[in-house]
């Protein structure tokens, strides 16, 4: 019993006050939580180090390690769910997760034999974070980290080009489902932003490519053939746009469908080269779909930082980057003006210079 409750209930004894207890709408307002978030961080902060320094053992003994991360993931998913109306328990509680989850990762990085099946067993473990923790950032962080460490052991066991296509079909399901989560959304949407920010984060950051390409240079022999890994994010894209026009009931074979599919092909082979526009595109296409505003920018976003970092990568000449960004953007364009002349042919709502 809250102590608003309990007050209530000495009230009602008393004959002062009678019904229920009227609810309260306040909210804290912005700046205190942010003051009592950075509070619950730094208390988080202190604690781990006083666990570091009086059990100094942890760092020496992996086993120890994950036995105390796993004690400290249990103790922060308790509370969060106990209290997540509390600002600085919630944040508090979040740091301690994530430095268990830490702890967690050291601990079987050296236990398991092999950094590929660790990061497997990382993945799956940050997963079920994600579907069991019942907190709509640590849920979001966990699919992110799972999205990740699934890039990394894909990598180290030799199919680094099937990591960018695998997460983005993941993607795709998941946002294509939005509509029919129902009483699910609060669980599946966060995971679905977590594992779309994995995403753009191994496809579109320079250090992450360059970070993975390390671990491919490592010597692991790739069984994944590139051109293949090139390819399944524009066939991704594409099996977005068609399942879009199924979403409403546009005939695959009608004329305006048939356009759209080719057009969408067209991006897709256009971005062979630089898979990363496909995947930027097919991000702002379904939030644009959903009608989901974060979605798109985080669609764009990719699109400008996966540009960036392509273009400063030295595994080819400027030149030829140049000519792979000039047919894209190129290809582009040309699409724009296709779709406006054949689906915009209303007065009303012709683009002008269409």
């Amino acid at each position: 019993m809250t102590r608003e409750a309990a007050v209530w209930q000495t009230l009602a004894e008393a004959g002062i006050v009678s019904g229920e207890m009227p609810r309260s709408d306040a909210r804290t307002a912005w700046y205190v939580r942010a003051l009592l978030g950075f509070g619950g961080w730094l208390a988080a902060g202190f604690l781990v180090a006083f666990t570091f320094a009086a059990f100094a053992f942890v760092v020496a003994s992996p086993a120890a390690a994950v036995v105390l991360g796993l004690g400290m993931i249990a103790g922060a998913a308790k509370a969060l769910s106990a209290h997540p109306g509390s600002p600085f328990i919630v944040q508090m509680a979040l740091a301690s997760s994530f430095a268990g989850q830490a702890l967690f990762i050291y601990g079987i990085a050296e236990i398991i034999d092999g950094l590929q099946a660790a990061a497997f067993v990382v993945a799956m473990f940050e997963a079920t974070l994600a579907v069991f923790v019942r907190h709509t950032v640590h849920r979001l962080c966990c699919a992110t980290a799972a999205g990740i460490a699934l890039a990394i052991a894909l990598t180290l066991s030799g199919a680094h080009f099937l990591s960018v296509g695998l997460l983005a079909a993941i993607v795709a399901t998941a946002w294509l489902n939005e509509f029919g989560w129902a009483t699910s959304a609060s669980t599946v949407r966060p995971i679905a932003y977590g594992v779309t920010l994995a995403l753009v984060l191994v496809q579109g950051t320079w250090f992450a490519q360059e970070g993975l390409r390390l671990l491919v240079r490592s010597g692991t022999p790739e069984w994944f053939p590139r051109w293949l890994g090139s390819a399944l994010p524009a066939i991704v894209l594409v099996a977005v746009a068609v399942r879009l026009l199924q979403r409403w009931q546009r005939p695959l074979g009608d004329r305006d469908a048939m356009v759209t599919i080719g057009v969408t092909a067209a991006i897709g082979a256009a971005s062979f080269a630089a898979p990363g526009v496909a995947v930027a595109m097919m991000v702002v296409l379904l939030g644009f779909a959903n009608g989901n505003r974060i979605l798109m920018a985080i669609g764009v976003t990719a699109l400008l930082s996966y540009v960036s970092a392509y273009y400063y990568q030295l595994e080819t000449t400027l030149l030829a980057k140049s000519v792979a960004l000039s047919v894209t953007g190129a290809t582009l364009l040309l699409a724009r003006w296709t779709l406006a002349r054949w689906f915009l042919t209303d007065p009303e709502v012709e683009v002008s210079g269409a």
